[in-house]
């Protein structure tokens, strides 16, 4: 742990690796900026537009199995406090919707689900606005 900061740490599979590649892609895309992992869940704790259960718990969960497989890839994410409460706070909302207990895992696989899907949309209605 550093200073002020909390560190999550746990392993992830290959494809959720890839989800976090395509989150870090189109993230650093939209700030300019190649920023981490951590900045995208940073953003997805405090993004007050749009809510983590706006997506169907159904869905949600098909997504998870997607993203599973064996966990071989190590992943550290450090926090600033106060966001690890935050983030602590929306594993709980997260795993209520879901009707399951979910690990840190599976809560950052849901943040990185919940911003492609937010990502897509956005792009789905410039490109018609556009039209």
């Amino acid at each position: 742990m550093t200073s002020g900061k909390v560190a999550l740490k746990f392993e992830i599979s290959v494809p959720l690796h890839g989800l976090a590649l395509a989150s870090f892609k189109l993230y650093s895309s939209e700030t300019k900026k190649e920023d981490p992992v951590t900045s995208i869940i940073t953003n997805r704790l405090h993004n007050h537009d749009r809510a983590i259960t706006q997506t169907s718990a159904t869905d949600l969960r098909d997504y998870l199995v997607v993203a599973s497989g064996d966990a071989t890839l190590p992943v550290r994410l450090d926090l600033p406090e106060a966001d690890h409460e935050t983030f602590q706070r929306h594993k709980t909302i997260i795993a209520e919707h879901l009707g399951q207990d979910i690990s840190e895992a599976q809560a950052v696989t849901v943040m990185l689900i919940d911003y492609v899907i937010e990502h897509a949309a956005v792009s789905l209605v410039d490109a018609m606005e556009t039209k």
